[in-house]
């Protein structure tokens, strides 16, 4: 069970089966910005990871606009 909100978003990514991540993959690939697809980096970033650690998020995207949102 997460403990923190923001623990929930990893572990829905974590639950996702193959297909749903194939899915998300190729719609979030539809919805870029300015050559920059967050959603996309920050999902296969949650994706990669074994457990979540905030303080290495916030490490690998300090010069990203991500952590601004």
């Amino acid at each position: 069970m997460p403990t923190k909100k923001t623990d929930e978003l990893f572990e829905l990514v974590k639950s996702l089966t193959s297909s749903e991540k194939r899915y998300f993959r190729l719609f979030a690939n539809r919805h870029v910005t300015n050559d920059e697809n967050l959603y996309l980096e920050l999902f296969n970033w949650i994706d990669a990871q074994e457990t979540y650690d905030e303080q290495l998020l916030k490490e690998d995207f300090k010069n990203s606009s991500l952590l601004k949102q």
